[in-house]
């Protein structure tokens, strides 16, 4: 297969739907001489965070010297964003030859697996075939039933903040989406964000049940120094000062996670120096997440798609900008809590843009109009996402900001449209 074919082949997987179990990536990966079985994995699972840690940890293990493989969902721009070592994309040549081999056996198989299940067979393949030292991977959905979770037993599990979402999959309650998240404990250490009483119960109870230590992060050990345009500055347990280039408080939550595992793995023999990791928070860059995509006008993008992620984009706000409105420009799946997510946002909104996001779940954009009519607020339709960038600069007068929130498949075109002009 060429490149095209290849992403059409696995895109071809999903009319299957969304397919949690083991059993068909189980089957694929063992035809395939189970390549995942060869590889030094941490495994990370959560409901927000879980992007901006995995870059922070294949950061550092990049900057120590380690060749790394990194696997995360969604993308943002090119399919290939989801697999990468040393934060190298996989190439189109590279892609088609691992999917065209991952093909040789989905062929043979009776029950097909899904699109998720054969893009993660074919990182696990292109992690092997490179000889990567260490892989760091992200859970697509949950942990338990989640194809990433063949993995027999990581040298790390890392689990970020946990909270309602995915609800039809996970369960209905925090410590039932907790045990789903905490699937992915194997006896390995698990470093954990600190989170609300149930969820560590539930946490602690695995741990002890899969023979693994529990390490939570603390909060209340990050001092908080400032920042300017390009980072923000703190420090962690002790006196060493870091520059941490993603911006929000709950981005220092997450670097102090990232902290944690690193303490965790220098403990199990990994050799990884200070300055790797002060490089490594200097370096990482995560698209989409409380990203300044132009200064002149103000505008953010932030893929927040959950009432936390929302008020995580809200508090950051409130930080960096503080006593300023936003027109808050918004399209979102029909399947996320949306009114709650839009009375977090309601706090520093002055009016709403509703726009309908690039996704066949979004809700059209009349229907997301009137839910945001109840606040009291303006409301604009804008006919594209183009268009409702261009009413959101527009609106936005010289002391507010313009924002674009509610979902990551949106990201991308509010940053083509900066890039052009």
């Amino acid at each position: 297969m060429n490149y095209q074919e290849a992403i059409d082949y696995i895109h071809s997987a999903s009319w299957l739907g969304m397919k949690l179990g083991l059993e068909r990536i189980r089957e694929l990966l063992s035809l395939m001489g189970n390549p995942q079985d060869e590889l030094k994995i941490v495994h990370v699972a959560g409901t927000n965070g879980k992007g901006s840690t995995c870059e922070m940890l294949s950061r550092t293990f990049e900057e120590s010297g380690f060749k790394t493989g990194l696997f995360i969902s969604p993308f943002i721009r090119k399919f290939n964003e989801r697999m990468q070592i040393n934060h190298h994309l996989i190439s189109d040549e590279e892609l088609a030859s691992t999917a065209t081999y991952v093909k040789k056996f989905t062929d043979i198989m009776e029950c097909q697996p899904s699109e998720f299940e054969i893009v993660t067979a074919i990182a696990f393949e292109y992690f092997y075939r490179n000889k990567c030292d260490y892989a760091i991977m992200e859970v697509g959905l949950g942990g338990r039933l989640d194809a990433t979770n063949i993995i027999k037993k990581p040298i790390l599990s890392v689990i970020t903040t946990i909270d309602y979402d995915h609800m039809q999959q996970l369960g209905n309650s925090l410590s039932e989406i907790a045990a789903e998240k905490a699937g992915i404990i194997k006896g390995a250490d698990v470093v954990s964000y600190h989170q609300d009483k149930e969820v560590i119960e539930v946490l602690e109870k695995i741990s002890r049940e899969k023979g693994s230590k529990l390490i939570v992060a603390d909060f209340n050990e990050i001092r908080y120094f400032g920042h300017d345009d390009k980072f923000q500055f703190f420090s962690y347990k002790n006196e060493t000062e870091y520059a941490l280039s993603l911006m929000g408080e709950h981005q220092l939550k997450n670097a102090s996670v990232v902290l944690e595992s690193v303490e965790a793995l220098k403990n199990s023999g990994i050799h990884i120096p200070e300055e790797a990791v002060k490089s490594a928070f200097k370096k990482s860059f995560w698209p989409g997440r409380f990203e300044i995509i132009s200064k002149d006008p103000l505008f953010i993008v932030d893929g927040s798609h959950n009432p936390q992620g929302a008020k995580a984009m809200v508090d950051a706000v409130k930080r960096y900008y503080p006593e300023r409105q936003t027109v808050t420009m918004i399209g979102i799946s029909s399947n996320k809590d949306i009114e709650k997510i839009i009375e977090v946002f309601d706090e520093i909104t002055k009016c709403y843009v509703s726009i309908e996001a690039d996704t066949y779940r979004a809700i059209d954009k009349e229907e997301l109009a009137v839910i945001l009519r109840k606040t009291g607020k303006p409301v604009y339709v804008a006919d594209t996402i183009v268009d409702g960038i261009e009413k959101s600069i527009f609106l936005a007068e010289d002391d507010e900001i313009a924002i674009s929130v509610g979902s990551l498949f949106t990201v991308a075109e509010v940053r083509e449209y900066f890039c052009r002009y």
